[in-house]
């Protein structure tokens, strides 16, 4: 009878990742998104140079490496490099199910499954490789192994998540917390594997880069300018657009206070201090939420699933609830095209039709970089992340760029606008004026390309320049 069950468990799981992944698969497109400047990097790591030491780099190194060894393997696939979020939200979702599974039941695990899958931000930022779900996915593995007292690998899962994304530093540190009130033992087995890799990581890359590494990783996050933002105004949009992945992390608190249900006590910590952490940020995107969303899928699994035993009715409405979530998110999903750079090759068509193979380009990085991989071009001194909080944090002088940009012979500045009926919108460096009069007065405008998207419209202006 058990092997009949843990057939059918595996056999859902399967048909829930098929029918996940064949809809992803419908909707890979070129984005104007962070994205394309990992991408980029990771070509040049995949070329010899090191993050840090030769290009600027805001993140802990893992996912750069990977979009190396990638580039190393197939070259530059776009479709391969999209890949890469995708399937670590699937592997997420196995070992929330299994989690769920080992731990309660089948029937829980799939609705844990399905909350986690089919949220509606689960499923957006699941498209864009912005290293949150690589990330999210050995924060999850971590977790697994610790539920099953594996210490030592939970730590090493845990610093792994570190290495890619300093958000997650959240859970280690609960972690942390609890096993030392709990069990010495465990908390220093947990200490040792994470310290392996994330203190490891840390010092070889700081003997490689020095100051920079330390400047670029953590000196950058801590003077980032603060946006005009409201923390609970996006994190009330986050739970408007994932409501009943939130409605069931409620059911389990209520279950938790009435009941006394302990099951998952870390879990239910590691979502509390985390949604803390957000609300104390100076600036917040709502992808950083993603990596709390496996647990809250797997706290309100186990809790509604505990209600759907009641009784056969109650089964139902629970039932009907996620196929009405799932099929709500599914259709937003779908719906979503503002990010989609639906003339990437066009414009990179003109680039490259326009320019020598020396040539270099520079300009906004959620486009131009994505745009230097398609024209086979190179960004200017290998300056790949030119977002605005690069310079307006002081981490980078902006004088100093453009000094460089005219050194080096830039042939096109890329600028990105969104326009409005009562404002235009400028990205990347020329979100700073000093830097976008510089491209206005020493360059001239070579090409203009426009998307209309409902009352927006996306423009790229293309800046050719002669020094």
């Amino acid at each position: 009878m058990r092997k009949i069950i843990e057939k059918k468990g595996y056999w859902i799981f399967i048909l829930i990742i098929i029918l996940y992944a064949a809809m992803k698969l419908s909707f890979i497109n070129y984005s104007y998104s962070d994205e394309n400047t990992y991408f980029y990097m990771g070509k040049l790591v995949s070329e010899g140079l090191v993050p840090y030491k030769d290009f600027f780099s805001s993140h802990p190194p893992l996912q750069v490496y990977l979009f190396a060894l990638l580039f190393k393997v197939f070259g530059f696939s776009f479709i391969v490099l999209k890949l890469v979020p995708l399937v670590c939200t699937i592997v997420s979702g196995f070992f929330v199910y299994k989690m769920v599974w080992e731990k309660i039941g089948v029937r829980e695990a799939v609705i844990a499954l399905i909350l986690f899958l089919f949220s509606y931000d689960s499923m957006r930022f699941s498209g864009y490789a912005v290293g949150v779900n690589l990330t999210t996915m050995f924060a999850v593995m971590g977790i697994y192994f610790l539920l099953n007292k594996k210490y030592v690998l939970s730590g090493v899962f845990q610093g792994v998540a570190g290495i890619t994304g300093l958000y997650s530093l959240i859970l280690p540190l609960v972690i942390l917390a609890v096993l030392f009130f709990k069990n010495k033992k465990s908390f220093l087995r947990f200490l040792i594997g994470f310290g392996v890799v994330f203190f490891v990581t840390n010092l070889i890359f700081m003997v490689v880069a020095g100051s920079d590494y330390v400047n670029s990783v953590y000196g950058y996050h801590l003077s980032k300018p603060s946006e005009e933002s409201n923390e609970f105004i996006v994190l009330g949009r986050l739970v408007r657009v994932n409501m009943l992945l939130f409605v069931a992390f409620f059911a389990y608190v209520l279950r938790r206070t009435f009941f006394r249900y302990k099951k998952f006590n870390v879990l239910f910590m590691i979502v509390l201090m985390y949604i803390f952490f957000l609300v104390s940020l100076q600036s917040i995107f709502g992808f950083y939420s993603m990596i709390i969303f496996p647990f809250l899928a797997v706290l309100g699994g186990s809790s509604l699933g505990w209600i759907g035993k009641k009784n056969k009715g109650i089964l139902v409405i629970v039932i009907l609830l996620m196929v009405f979530s799932a099929g709500w998110s599914v259709n937003k999903y779908v719906k979503y095209d503002f990010q989609d750079f639906e003339n990437a090759d066009e414009v990179a068509d003109f680039i490259e039709s326009n320019s020598d193979e020396s040539d270099t380009i520079y300009g906004d990085d959620s486009v131009t970089t994505l745009l230097a991989l398609l024209s086979d071009r190179r960004i200017t001194a290998d300056f790949a992340d030119s977002n605005n909080f690069v310079f307006r944090s002081g981490v980078v002088n902006l004088g100093e760029t453009i000094d460089t940009l005219k050194k080096e012979r830039v042939k096109f500045i890329i600028v990105y606008k969104l326009k409005t009926a009562t404002h235009t919108g400028r990205f990347g460096p020329a979100f700073i004026d000093e830097f976008y009069e510089f491209a206005v007065d020493k360059c001239k405008v070579a090409k203009v390309f426009k998307e209309e998207w409902h009352n927006y419209e996306k423009i790229i202006e293309i800046y050719e320049c002669e020094f």
